[in-house]
């Protein structure tokens, strides 16, 4: 067990370390593009997630504040005015809760992204479509975040109220650029995979 326990704890650590290192060489990249290249790529992508909210009628849709060159997520906003949406807030024990995005409630978080300043925080049962951010992700649906693990466990909540209570799961759909998707990235087994990944070039599924 002794050995088994350093040998678990050398792959993780690999793993990390690895992970980092995509981290660093695809946010090296992604600082490098251009305002062009954000425009173009975020319309088709934008386009894509259109025809999936439109198709299923989703009224209740989580996005994030995109920021710097992140795929600008919230142009869905002015598309539909009548739709609620949900934006994370995090905690420093590592939890995420979502607010109902407000344009006058809005605070800048320490990161450069904005959070909500309300304290009313919504059920993720509520949920029809969750659209999720990554820095890189590969061809078999595998995230690398931030670092913060706040999606994982987020995710993980709701996977467990639903096979527990028999929730309703929402479709969740992680977006990024074609050169943020990688052949293979480092996964663990616990990680909870988007059902699907767009890029301005592809679709994947699950």
């Amino acid at each position: 067990n002794y050995y088994i326990k350093i040998k678990n704890n050398l792959w993780k650590e690999k793993n990390m370390e690895e992970k980092n290192k995509i981290r660093k060489d695809i946010l090296n990249k992604r600082r490098k593009i251009t305002e062009d290249f954000v425009e173009k790529s975020s319309n088709i992508i934008k386009g894509i997630l259109c025809r999936i909210i439109d198709d299923n009628s989703f009224n209740n849709i989580m996005i994030f504040m995109n920021m710097e060159n992140e795929i600008k997520i919230t142009k869905l906003l002015n598309i539909y005015p009548k739709k609620n949406f949900y934006i994370p807030k995090t905690f420093e024990n590592g939890t995420m809760k979502i607010n109902k995005y407000s344009k006058g409630n809005l605070v800048l978080h320490k990161f450069g992204y904005y959070e909500s300043l309300s304290d009313d925080y919504i059920e993720e049962t509520v949920l029809d479509l969750i659209i999720i951010p990554g820095v890189a992700f590969d061809k078999n649906r595998n995230r690398i975040g931030f670092g913060g693990g706040y999606y994982d466990r987020f995710l993980q909540k709701l996977k467990e109220n639903h096979n527990r209570h028999n929730t309703r799961f929402p479709l969740t759909v992680a977006v990024c650029y074609d050169f943020q998707l990688l052949e293979s990235i480092p996964s663990e087994e616990h990680d909870i995979k988007p059902q699907m990944i767009i890029t301005e070039n592809q679709i994947l599924k699950g």
